[in-house]
C-alpha cells in the first residue's frame, strides 16, 4: 500500500518556535560538475519531531532511549478539525480505548506561521490521555500546550513526558483520513538529545 508522508518540508521557511534555532544551510563552493557537500543547523524542534521525556526534565530519558517501536505500529487518527478553541477531553471519546498511538488532526496547514494560534489540549483533555495510557501522542500543530504553558503542572508536557509517552509535533495530517493507520516514525540516534527531527508516514 502507498505511504503518506506526515512531515513538513525543512527549508528556510519552516516555522519555528520563538527563540529557536530556524534550519539553515550552507553549501561548499563547486561547479555543477563537482560533488556537492552541505552542512546544515536547526534545533531539534524544527519541522516534525518527536520529544523525548529529557524535553520537560533533563534527568528523564533522552531520544536514543526511547523504544524504537514507540513510532512504529498502528495508530488513529482523530480529527477535530470541525471544532474550535482548545480541544477538550469529549474530543476523544470515539478513539477506541486499545489505541496507543494517537494522531490529533486539528486541520492546521502546513506552514502556518508561529504567530498563528493553534489548537492545544485542555487540562481535561491531558487527564483523559494520560488515563488511556497511550505510548504515542502527534499532532499537526507546534504543540499539544499553548504557547508559554508547557512548564505548568497540568501540562501535556508536565503530565504525560515524564510517564513515558512521547509527543510527535508539527505534523502534516490534512490528507490523512480519521480512523486507524500504520505509523512509522523513527528519530534519529542523537545521544543526549531531548527531541529529534523524524520523516513520519502514515499506511492505510
Amino acid at each position: 500500500m502507498p505511504l503518506l508522508c506526515i512531515s513538513p518540508s525543512l527549508n528556510a521557511q519552516t516555522p519555528v518556535y520563538p527563540g529557536d534555532t530556524p534550519f539553515s544551510v550552507t553549501w561548499e563552493a563547486g561547479t555543477q560538475d563537482d560533488f556537492t557537500l552541505s552542512t546544515f543547523s536547526m534545533s531539534p524542534h524544527v519541522g516534525a519531531h518527536m520529544d523525548a521525556p529529557k524535553h520537560r526534565a533533563g534527568r528523564l530519558p533522552d531520544i536514543t532511549e526511547i523504544p524504537l517501536d514507540a513510532g512504529v505500529g498502528p495508530a488513529w487518527v482523530c480529527d477535530v478539525s470541525a471544532g474550535m478553541g482548545a480541544i477538550d477531553s469529549d474530543a476523544f471519546e470515539s478513539v477506541p480505548k486499545d489505541v496507543t498511538r494517537l494522531l490529533i488532526k486539528t486541520g492546521r496547514p502546513e506552514g502556518t506561521p508561529f504567530s498563528t494560534p493553534y489548537r492545544a489540549l485542555t487540562k481535561e483533555a491531558v487527564l483523559a490521555l494520560k488515563a488511556r495510557g497511550l505510548t504515542l501522542i502527534g499532532i499537526d500543530a507546534p504543540g499539544l500546550d499553548a504557547p508559554g504553558k508547557e512548564v505548568g503542572p497540568d501540562s501535556a508536557h508536565s503530565q504525560l513526558l515524564p510517564q513515558g509517552v512521547v509527543f510527535l509535533e508539527n505534523l502534516v495530517l490534512a490528507a490523512a483520513p480519521e480512523g486507524p493507520c500504520e505509523l512509522i516514525a523513527l528519530p534519529l540516534k542523537m545521544t543526549g538529545l531531548e527531541a529529534s527531527p523524524v520523516r513520519a508516514v502514515l499506511r492505510f
